[in-house]
């Protein structure tokens, strides 16, 4: 997720914090990254093939052995390839009837399945903890099949999702999730949240819907503004994303959301509307956030109990 561009250039300026702050945890994890990026150029083969995968690859960034996309999706090249077989086989083979989804969801098992989180903040651990369990708690007040626990930060259990700290180098970014559940249904197995914006001193509502927008898309779920952030970024629509529409949709002016149908759409969810307001439906997974609290709306609900039900 990242903050909305009109909010940053016309409210106020996030500080760029230059010295580097080092995280302590209970335990090291073989998945963490480091949490300084390094930054390299994209090649038009591999903006293709995001775009193929059913991404838009204006402003991906290519970092830590993987791609930023969208401003809080971390994939890495065999993931895109793999979304990219997908989505191939989505267009060609009509639509998919499942706010939006990613191919996969969180496997039930039998009847229903608890997801252990852990948190991993160093010298914010409280903060975080205690919002992730503001967050988790959303969910788990709607007793879907699918809930979560929060582990201890000395608990030796091995989590389903980890929740790190780190610092990125846009300080634009308040968090990424590394994916979507894969075809095994196993979550994204990693959360990192900006440890120089969330801060004791930030408005905790705004991290809390954070939080619940970076497990959103960990256990299955896209934006609902996937086909125009400018819903919620304050951008006008890039060249890449109108090309998406023409190409797809033969829509030629890619603000008509008239002509588009709700069966048209891959991976759309039944029961929810295929244009996303933000005025009116401020859903917990527009791509941008406003620095408010975005609790989930009716139409959020029907999305997250459709794909989880209630038990």
């Amino acid at each position: 997720m990242k903050r909305n561009i009109t909010q940053i250039l016309f409210t106020y300026t996030i500080p760029i914090v230059c010295t580097a702050l080092l995280l302590t945890g209970c335990e090291k994890e073989d998945t963490a990254l480091p949490d300084q990026e390094s930054h390299a150029e994209i090649s038009d083969r591999e903006k293709e093939d995001i775009f193929l995968a059913g991404f838009s690859p204006e402003g991906v960034v290519k970092t830590d052995g993987g791609y930023r996309i969208e401003g809080d999706i971390f994939m890495t090249a065999s993931q895109i390839a793999y979304q990219k077989e997908l989505m191939h086989k989505t267009i060609t083979g009509g639509p998919v009837a499942e706010q939006y989804s990613s191919p996969f969801k969180v496997d039930m098992g039998n009847t229903a399945r608890t997801l252990k989180i852990k948190v991993d903040a160093g010298s914010q651990q409280t903060y975080f903890y205690d919002s992730t369990a503001d967050a988790i708690a959303r969910f788990n007040e709607l007793g879907l099949v699918l809930d979560f626990v929060l582990l201890d930060a000395g608990s030796t259990e091995t989590p389903d999702i980890l929740i790190k700290g780190r610092q990125f180098e846009d300080s634009r970014t308040l968090g990424q999730s590394y994916g979507f559940p894969d075809e095994d249904g196993n979550p994204a197995p990693q959360i990192d949240l900006s440890i120089d914006h969330y801060t004791a001193q930030a408005d905790r509502d705004d991290f809390v819907t954070t939080i619940a927008h970076e497990i959103g898309h960990a256990i299955g779920f896209r934006h609902t503004d996937l086909h125009d952030r400018s819903l919620s970024c304050g951008q006008y629509i890039s060249p890449w994303d109108a090309l998406i529409l023409r190409l797809r949709y033969g829509i030629d002016n890619p603000y008509d959301e008239s002509e588009l149908s709700p069966d048209e759409i891959p991976y759309h969810i039944t029961g929810t509307p295929t244009g996303a307001d933000p005025q009116t439906d401020p859903s917990w997974m527009l791509a941008c956030s406003d620095g408010t609290n975005r609790p989930f709306t009716p139409n959020d609900l029907i999305a997250i109990k459709y794909l989880y039900p209630e038990q």
